[in-house]
């Protein structure tokens, strides 16, 4: 069976490379991307959160709570999840 080292010689190594880190590494991008988001979206709700506080509306601590774990939890899953250069 030819057919297998014929493609694989006729593979650019460039493509090769990177079709052998996505392997290793599945849907890097889309988790990055969500990772960011709800970091985000946690900052923001947090955010709406002092701007309540600051118009002396009541705002529960629990809420408050969760915010503070969703960009804590959110965010440290981005950091983890960086590319690191070697």
């Amino acid at each position: 069976m030819n057919s297998s080292s014929d493609q694989e010689r006729k593979l650019d190594p460039k493509l090769r490379q990177k079709l052998l880190q996505e392997s290793r590494n599945p849907l890097k991008g889309a988790r990055m991307l969500l990772w960011f988001s709800l970091t985000t979206s946690g900052l923001i709700g947090l955010l709406i959160m002092c701007l309540r506080v600051f118009h002396k509306e009541t705002v529960g601590v629990s809420d408050v709570l969760i915010q503070l774990a969703a960009i804590v939890v959110c965010g440290g899953l981005f950091w983890v999840d960086r590319p690191r250069d070697k």
